[in-house]
């Protein structure tokens, strides 16, 4: 899974990073960080099974646990995945944790920060290391 990769690791140095980024190790984050939960949604929508498969759900579980922000504070989430209601049954602490990356996914579609091909995100000058962290805190922030 490209998320759990070396170069997604939380605790890598701003010079690795920036190493990341010069080598193109990064050239997927994009797609990575904004669709593997709409695939996961997909995929549980189109399937014919009642419990999701058990390699689906190591892989969620390994992504959550390798990657997840322990310094990430939220207030008590309501969220309700429908979409994913297959894991509630199942595997109700996933559940809740995927309901927590649908609720952070709500919230980015609200922001002011919009990703339009073309146009600059932010209006200031900003070092490679410190858009790096941002993009990597936003999405550990939703894990």
């Amino acid at each position: 899974m490209y998320l759990r990769q070396q170069h997604h690791d939380p605790d890598i140095t701003d010079e690795e990073i920036a190493d990341n980024i010069l080598s193109g190790a990064y050239r997927l984050h994009d797609f990575a960080t904004t669709m593997w939960l709409e695939l996961t949604e997909k995929f549980i929508s189109t399937s014919q099974s009642l419990v999701p498969p058990d390699e689906l759900v190591d892989s969620l579980q390994a992504l959550h646990y390798e990657r997840k922000n322990d310094g990430y504070v939220n207030a008590v989430i309501q969220a309700n995945a429908q979409s994913l209601e297959a894991f509630k049954a199942y595997y109700p602490e996933l559940y809740g944790i995927l309901c927590e990356a649908v609720h952070f996914r709500q919230i980015c579609a609200k922001s002011e920060f919009k990703k339009i091909p073309g146009e600059l995100c932010l209006e200031t000058q900003v070092s490679i290391s410190t858009i790096a962290n941002l993009t990597r805190d936003c999405y550990l922030d939703g894990i």
